[in-house]
């Protein structure tokens, strides 16, 4: 069990038993990715993840792994039914999906930030072809991450730091959506993150993984963002995500939230929040 285990390594590490590294934060380190978590919780943007990325991105390794989340295309049957097999992106594609159909008039341009391999792009754009999809991420070769899945005219890229082209002004949707991404925001970088959308766009959705607290003596205790206090944020289970009081920010920001709801995860032993909001 997770728990378990992070508590049994921090305190070994305490103790002086067994020190953990805390310079390499890998999956396996629960220590060194908790004190991580805990340094960078007040820190307005993702510092030093480009340089986490970049290396990856050129290796063998990473090509074979992006060829084989290529391979995993969402069908109709999936997003129609993602709770029977399938995955927390055709879930979000559900999400998005349905309420681009909801909203023939009013959406001509979408986002999806923190797309990586974006089978949800890959899967939207032929269906919806007078709507303009844009997939964002660190990836300066955001293009050929993606040259694997089927391509569209209406389907384009924009790699970099989605922050920073929102406030300059660079980049704009009238729908921004997101899918285990917002939860590595610190609460200063996602209020960031809100408040440009309330720029530069109209709708927001977010499908993030959503566990019980790392640190919670409830074992299974869900919490709800609302629980949460504003500004603040509790450190998820397994891989300590930054959870957040989304909607204290989003109503701050100029926000009405339309839905906020957890729901068990497609294929996968944690929750996730889906919220969809509109600006004001």
């Amino acid at each position: 069990m997770p728990r378990a285990r992070f508590a049994w390594q921090y305190l070994l590490h305490l103790t002086g038993l067994r020190r953990a590294d805390l310079s390499e934060v890998t999956l396996s380190n629960y220590v060194a990715m908790y004190c991580d978590r805990r340094n960078t919780i007040r820190n307005r943007r993702l510092a030093t993840l480009q340089g986490a990325l970049l290396p990856r991105m050129v290796s063998k390794a990473a090509d074979d792994e992006i060829r084989a989340r290529s391979k995993e295309l969402l069908t109709d049957e999936l997003v129609n039914n993602p709770m029977a097999g399938g995955t927390s992106r055709a879930m979000v594609t559900k999400l998005v999906f349905d309420f681009l159909k909801a909203h023939p008039e009013e959406i001509r341009s979408v986002a999806n930030i923190g797309a990586s391999v974006d089978s949800q792009c890959a899967y939207l754009a032929p269906r919806f072809p007078d709507i303009e999809f844009t997939s964002v991420d660190f990836s300066p070769d955001l293009d050929k991450v993606n040259a694997y899945l089927p391509q569209s005219p209406n389907w384009k890229f924009k790699p970099g730091y989605a922050l920073d082209m929102l406030q300059n002004g660079e980049l704009e949707a009238d729908l921004f959506f997101m899918t285990s991404t917002s939860v590595c925001f610190s609460p200063p970088e996602l209020d960031a993150y809100i408040a440009a959308f309330a720029r530069q766009g109209r709708y927001v959705i977010f499908n993030e993984p959503w566990w019980p607290a790392i640190t919670s003596l409830n074992l299974f205790k869900i919490p709800r963002p609302e629980e949460i206090p504003a500004g603040q944020a509790i450190l998820g289970l397994v891989y300590f995500n930054f959870q957040s009081n989304y909607l204290a920010m989003l109503e701050r920001h100029g926000f009405n939230v339309l839905s906020s709801r957890i729901v068990p995860t497609a294929g996968a032993s944690w929750y996730t929040l889906q919220i969809i909001a509109e600006r004001a």
